[in-house]
């Protein structure tokens, strides 16, 4: 049993290091930890989230050669976490990357990983144009991608930028295909109950469904021992109820500890405004395919690209979409507003965020037209 707990403590506090210092992709490197549990012999594990972290874990579990069945739990429609893709049924042919619109990567073990995957054509090198603009003084200029600029680690000269394609939620999509995955989506687990007779894990979902008989359980989202699930959910964090029962059944107290370092991983949030103008009304000649924005309500504003028969979706021409994120601060002062309890107030909040969005994509071009003026010759 011992054993079993400082696995699960392992990979639980790698997966928590690298969400505390917010490296999105370097989640590859934990799965080392995951593959080393060689001790499998025809047995089940539960994952618990399909982001990256998630999906990758999966992946390579799938791939290591060993006899095992794996379960993929996420509470969301569908794969990506962070890197996911929303779509819309009023407009067919409309999605939105609305977490992380592209990525860095610097460590050459995590490049191998990504070079690896593209025989199965979800991902390639992001050659979009990335602005900035300062909102006190609306000066525009090119941004800095480089990795310093965002606190990557690894030699400049290595990083690349990668994306999804055709969305970013397609990475994840293709890492979680595997005969010996089983994908749950739209499930949220409640309930983590650890069964001393037989050595497995149950699982509960919001539902009251259960399944059981997982021999080993990874967890990869801090949520879930964290006083946030509580306030989002309206349930106590379910890893740290499981710690504590172990605990009092002096069974082990590792899942205790992960658990209560789970709780002190500091985030910053942020409001994703998803928005699709008709052709006619938005702003042209926009010079970006992301905007990076200092000094404003806005930390972000991502141009979607028009989806292409190729990506299965038919085109839409007469509609520009755009994910803007707010800054953590803005974020902070509207923190208590959701849809459940106020859905007027959420509306009320959108409309602030995409008056603001109109703004700055109007300040962009007005600046962008300006500098076209000042580039080009006179008519002779």
């Amino acid at each position: 049993p011992l054993f079993r707990f400082q696995v699960v403590q392992i990979s639980i506090c790698e997966v928590t290091a690298i969400v505390l210092r917010l490296r999105l992709f370097a989640a590859f490197l934990c799965t080392a930890a995951a593959v080393r549990m060689a001790a499998f012999k025809h047995q089940r594990v539960a994952v618990i989230g399909a982001g990256v972290t998630g999906s990758t874990i999966a992946h390579q579990l799938s791939r290591s050669g060993l006899p095992i069945a794996i379960d993929v739990f996420e509470m969301g429609r569908g794969p990506g976490g962070r890197a996911s893709t929303r779509f819309t049924r009023q407009l067919p042919g409309v999605w939105y990357n609305h977490g992380a619109p592209c990525f860095h990567v610097c460590d050459p073990a995590v490049t191998a990983f990504i070079e690896s995957l593209a025989g199965k054509q979800c991902i390639e090198e992001y050659k979009g144009k990335v602005m900035s603009i300062d909102w006190a003084t609306k000066g525009v200029r090119q941004a800095d991608t480089t990795r310093a600029s965002h606190g990557s680690s690894g030699d400049a000269e290595t990083c690349k930028i990668y994306r999804g394609v055709p969305h970013m939620a397609s990475l994840c999509s293709a890492l979680l295909e595997g005969d010996n995955i089983t994908k749950r989506e739209q499930t949220m687990i409640v309930e983590y109950c650890f069964d001393k007779t037989t050595q497995q894990w149950r699982l509960v979902d919001k539902q009251a469904k259960e399944y059981a008989g997982y021999d080993y359980l990874i967890i990869t989202s801090v949520t879930n021992g964290h006083p946030r699930f509580q306030k989002t959910f309206g349930l106590p964090p379910p890893l740290t109820v499981a710690g504590d029962r172990l605990a009092a059944a002096q069974v082990s107290d590792a899942v205790q500890r992960v658990a209560a370092m789970m709780g002190e991983v500091k985030s910053d949030p942020i409001f994703s405004l998803m928005v699709t103008y008709p052709v006619s009304d938005a702003p042209p000649s926009l010079p970006f395919d992301c905007l990076l924005i200092e000094n404003g309500m806005l930390s972000k504003v991502v141009q979607m690209p028009l989806p292409t028969p190729s990506a299965g979706h038919s085109p839409s021409p007469s509609h520009v979409s755009f994910v803007a994120h707010s800054t953590p601060a803005f974020a902070e002062e509207h923190i208590s507003v959701s849809a459940s309890s106020d859905p007027d107030a959420l509306d009320r909040l959108a409309k602030t965020m995409a008056d603001h969005l109109k703004m700055v994509l109007q300040t962009v071009a007005k600046e962008a037209a300006s500098k076209m003026d000042m580039d080009s010759p006179a008519a002779v």
